[in-house]
């Protein structure tokens, strides 16, 4: 049984690596990306930025949001739709999930 927790924590470490290595090249294209335009801007409208998600790169991507086990939102805490499930993510993390802001809180 020892044997069988041991090679699962290698595949779960292995499989941490990857994902670690992985987010390390989305951060790096991240950060060769153009800048969003400011809101109210003309070219926001050509490119369907919606201001919302301007708001959103302008918060701290340090912060902690939550996200849940299957939803496409990210949340702040207290947010009524939290009661299920409740996973701390940074706002940074959860936008590269491809999530979006919850339109709730």
């Amino acid at each position: 049984r020892q044997m069988c927790i041991r090679d699962r924590l290698e595949t779960l470490t292995t499989r941490l690596k990857k994902v670690e290595e992985q987010q390390e090249v989305l951060l790096a294209k991240l950060a060769l990306a153009p800048p969003v335009p400011q809101a109210g801007n003309a070219a926001q409208l050509e490119l369907g930025v919606i201001p919302d998600q301007v708001a959103v790169v302008a918060e701290d991507p340090k912060q902690t949001v939550y996200i849940t086990t299957y939803g496409k939102c990210y949340h702040k805490d207290g947010c009524q739709y939290l009661w299920n499930s409740r996973i701390p993510v940074t706002l940074e993390n959860a936008l590269l999930r491809g999530l979006r802001q919850c339109s709730v809180c």
